[in-house]
């Protein structure tokens, strides 16, 4: 994680609902509070906490009726966005709600985030490749339907654009 945000030269913003959901380690057994902890002390993710309007936006999507409802972490995420940050999005509802009711809300996925890391840091494809499928298999990311072409040829060795990236 340290690499990935390191590499992108701007601070991340986590609202404090979403980091208590990525506090949760998806391996069995691992715990990685220590690597939060270490990136919140260089500065390189800065923990928000919502205000009372971008609360209410939060309340509007964890309260919907479940075929529409987000989780907190994303509801958070979104509702933090509002400030004028990109939101990392993986999951392909929360991106459409956000593409649908929140048009001026510029969202990112991870894999996004990890090709815009890779190229800042001039990182070899072999590294961005290992980044992803440790994601993929341990963190269980999400591809956006949209994205899913992209990271298969990268995954089997070809060169993708960046182009659509601005973390």
């Amino acid at each position: 994680m340290r690499g990935v945000l390191g590499a992108l030269r701007v601070p991340c913003f986590i609202e404090e609902k979403t980091l208590a959901e990525v506090t949760r380690h998806p391996v069995r057994g691992s715990d990685h509070r220590a690597e939060l902890s270490g990136l919140r002390e260089s500065g390189l993710l800065l923990t928000e906490r919502m205000s009372d309007e971008e609360y209410e936006v939060y309340l509007s999507l964890v309260s919907r009726p479940l075929v529409g409802r987000l989780g907190d972490g994303e509801s958070a995420a979104i509702a933090l966005a509002h400030r004028g940050y990109a939101v990392i999005l993986d999951e392909n509802k929360a991106r459409r709600i956000v593409a649908k009711e929140f048009k001026s809300l510029h969202q990112v996925s991870t894999y996004r985030l990890a090709l815009t890391a890779g190229y800042r840091a001039n990182w070899r494809i072999e590294r961005v490749q290992s980044l992803l499928s440790a994601a993929r298999l341990h963190a269980r990311m999400g591809v956006p339907s949209d994205e899913r072409d992209d990271l298969e040829k990268l995954m089997r060795g070809f060169s993708v654009s960046v182009q659509r990236t601005h973390p």
